[in-house]
């Protein structure tokens, strides 16, 4: 399911992956069903002012700082981080705000 609810068909995350990965073909797709229900609750772990993430063909982690309002890091009982709010949105070039 896409954030906002849809089914992605595999072309569509495939062309999705490509437009967030510089062009490149992701190594497999596969669907995945996120330990979330409509009703879950979560808990607040706290601001989230900085990600550092590794993209897999890159020699180097990439850090982001967080601007504006910083999102907030949750977790769900079932094993799952969230990032909730924030002023962000992600682009071809990583995260923006």
């Amino acid at each position: 399911m896409s954030p906002r609810g849809r089914v992605v068909s595999e072309r569509d995350a495939v062309r999705l992956y490509r437009r967030f990965h510089w062009g490149r073909t992701p190594d497999k797709c596969q669907r995945i069903t996120l330990p979330l229900d409509n009703g879950d609750r979560v808990i607040q772990l706290g601001e989230l002012v900085a990600v550092k993430y590794r993209t897999g063909w890159e020699e180097f982690d990439r850090l982001h700082d967080f601007e504006g309002e910083l999102p907030v890091l949750t977790y769900s009982p079932k094993g799952c981080l969230i990032v909730l709010g924030g002023e962000y949105h992600i682009s071809a070039r990583g995260i923006i705000g």
